[in-house]
């Protein structure tokens, strides 16, 4: 539709999705001149996304993939720090399509005496 001289696009609908905190870490051994203090990745089993967050100390950048794209050598090296190293595996078996929900939980609580991530619900486009 255009108003004036504008076009207003059509707004695409959001779906709310359920993702869980996964991993999140501080990086307090980067190189010079690396900003990025720390890092995050959230998991949506039933939507498969991933997001993935870094805080620079003074802003948090965020993006949401489809899990194959943290396949890509870029993202790999990202989540590939130790405290993040053991969801690589998960992640991998997330793209090709397994369901990893019980998988990610349960080694979740294993490094957290028992519990469950925290859940948050974002409006997405899916």
């Amino acid at each position: 539709m255009q108003i004036g001289r504008r076009w207003k696009r059509a707004r695409r609908a959001t779906t709310p999705v359920l993702f869980h905190k996964v991993c999140e870490w501080q990086r307090n051994d980067r190189d010079p001149g690396d900003v990025v203090v720390e890092r995050g990745v959230w998991l949506a089993f039933t939507a498969r996304r991933v997001a993935v967050y870094e805080f620079d100390g003074r802003d948090t950048h965020a993006s949401v993939h489809q899990p194959d794209e943290l396949l890509d050598p870029q993202w790999q090296e990202k989540i590939d720090e130790a405290p993040a190293a053991w969801l690589l595996t998960h992640l991998e078996r997330f793209a090709s399509g397994v369901d990893v929900r019980r998988a990610v939980l349960d080694d979740y609580a294993l490094r957290h005496d028992g519990g469950s991530p925290p859940t948050i619900e974002w409006a997405i486009r899916l």
